[in-house]
């Protein structure tokens, strides 16, 4: 079982990052799973009494995963909160691409949310820029679907039909 795995995985040396990144994946198949708020409250619980190693690139997973979680609560400004800090550590490691981890598009969610629209228009430009020249086309996906929720309807639908396009090669969906 998963959970017994995470247990003995300290055991072996030089796994932490991997547990790290079993955690943030951990998280977000709960938060999939989850069928009530009860559920993700119990699910935040456990994830703020995770210790796990701060110090490695996966941990920006982690945050991620817990900013995620937060605005699955409903809770944007600690969203905001985690998915900023999640910035901060990628970059920390030189991991500006928003292939390690789409922090900007989830943040904008979470500035649109809290009414700092103007906020989430910048991040998203910023993850679409960085996407495109990466190159990825699952990143550039994500990124132009989260330009199309800032949009006027119209300049929405243009967003979602490159996104389509985009993914049409990758085995990626919107």
């Amino acid at each position: 079982d998963a959970a017994t795995a995470l247990d003995l995985a300290p055991l072996l040396p030089g796994s932490h990052p991997l547990i790290t990144t079993a955690h943030a994946i951990a998280l977000l198949e709960g938060i999939e799973r989850a069928t009530s708020a009860d559920d993700l409250a119990e699910l935040d619980r456990h994830a703020r009494l995770l210790s796990l190693d701060e110090d490695a690139l996966p941990y920006v997973l982690v945050l991620h995963a817990r900013g995620v979680l937060a605005a699955a609560i409903g809770d944007h400004a600690r969203a905001l909160d985690l998915f900023m800090a999640a910035g901060d550590h990628a970059g920390s490691w030189g991991a500006a691409s928003p292939a390690v981890v789409p922090w900007r598009t989830d943040a904008a969610r979470s500035l649109r949310r809290l009414g700092r629209s103007e906020e989430a228009v910048v991040l998203v430009e910023e993850e679409l820029r960085l996407a495109r020249a990466y190159g990825a086309p699952r990143s550039v996906g994500i990124a132009l679907r989260a330009a199309a929720a800032l949009e006027s309807p119209a300049d929405a639908v243009l967003r979602f039909e490159e996104a389509v396009s985009v993914l049409e090669s990758s085995p990626s969906r919107l």
